[in-house]
């Protein structure tokens, strides 16, 4: 810091936000994640790992059916791309 000190531009405050409203534990309920939403190249490989993914499907699946939801995923990163590949 003696070469280039430090200066303070700016300061951001962040309100805090209600999200214990039933509309947002539904859509919490109707979510599933997955390790493999992401780019293929940071995609999860090997042979335990393919296991894992169909335990995670299967998982899922038993949870929506438990609680009577649509399984509702997130979209793939490519399919918020303007250019999807």
């Amino acid at each position: 810091e003696a070469d280039t000190p430090f200066i303070k531009v700016a300061t951001i405050r962040i309100p805090a936000q209600k999200f214990d409203f039933p509309e947002r534990h539904r859509l919490d309920e109707g979510i599933a994640f997955s390790p493999w939403h992401t780019l293929p190249e940071h995609e999860p490989v090997g042979g335990l790992n393919l296991a894992r993914k169909k335990i995670y499907l299967e998982t899922a699946k038993f949870r929506h059916t438990h609680i009577e939801q649509r399984l509702r995923e997130p979209q793939p990163y490519s399919a918020v791309l303007d250019d999807p590949q």
